[in-house]
């Protein structure tokens, strides 16, 4: 079952911490314990599901960093291809390490990640008129280290007839879809401290539309606390206004 939710101020404080501003419905709500019946047990072989080591206490970041990081993140992927990199990158330690088990890539530190950022929206600029990027989904657990993003890539390969219209070529355009999977390491002090981009797999996906419904329902049932509060405070004001009204009165 779902433990509670998070003080508000606390739901409060980890909302304002992002540079990206979303209408409130998609922000992402700070909930106590995503999904713990997913999680393995520990007599069965594996610690967890996607979990290389059990990070250490010392080493556990809290779980407000790792719901800050996941909003950050779903604001800035869809948004890749122009989005600034510092809200993101002031989230990493200076010797961030990335590894892209997908293209067959390697770096070393927020500089050279930098680079490769600048070198992939080149490419995909020159390869094609038309890049759409899309955060599908995330997922996190309360007692771990790391948030996985699922992303994904809308394109047109281009050529000659790309730029032509439709009825002349006699050809369609189809976009290709490209996705992966980053997984983000973070340590105690809520630094980013590896990135790791992989394929997609069915649990991956499984995982983000569970944890995806859960962040709905907080939403939702935030959305119904700050409601009440609100008609609350409409009602104490309008008594008050009767009661003024009452005094003044000869």
């Amino acid at each position: 079952m779902i433990r509670r939710s998070l003080s508000t101020s606390t739901r409060l404080a980890s909302r304002a911490s992002s540079a990206f501003s979303r209408p409130r419905r998609t922000q992402i709500p700070l909930i106590e314990s995503p999904f713990p019946s997913l999680i393995p047990s520990t007599t069965a072989g594996s610690r967890r599901a996607f979990s290389v080591e059990a990070p250490t206490e010392s080493n556990m970041p809290r779980k407000e960093s790792l719901l800050t990081i996941d909003w950050i993140l779903e604001g800035m992927v869809p948004a890749f291809m122009k989005a600034p990199l510092q809200p993101i990158f002031e989230r990493m330690i200076p010797d961030v390490e990335y590894v892209d088990d997908i293209y067959g890539y390697k770096a070393r530190g927020i500089d050279d990640l930098g680079l490769h950022v600048t070198k992939v929206r080149t490419y995909f600029r020159y390869k094609s008129p038309y890049n759409r990027p899309s955060h599908n989904g995330s997922y996190l657990f309360d007692d771990d280290n790391y948030i996985v993003v699922l992303w994904g890539l809308e394109t047109i390969d281009s050529d000659i007839y790309t730029y032509l219209p439709a009825f002349v070529t006699g050809r369609e355009n189809r976009p290709r879809i490209i996705e992966g999977a980053l997984k983000f390491t973070v340590n105690g002090e809520g630094k980013i401290t590896k990135i790791h981009n992989r394929p997609i797999t069915e649990a991956d996906r499984k995982l983000a539309a569970e944890f995806g419904d859960l962040k709905q329902q907080q939403t939702e049932q935030f959305d119904k606390e700050d409601r009440k509060a609100a008609e609350k405070a409409l009602k104490d004001q309008l008594e008050q206004e009767r009661e003024d009204d009452a005094r003044a009165r000869p």
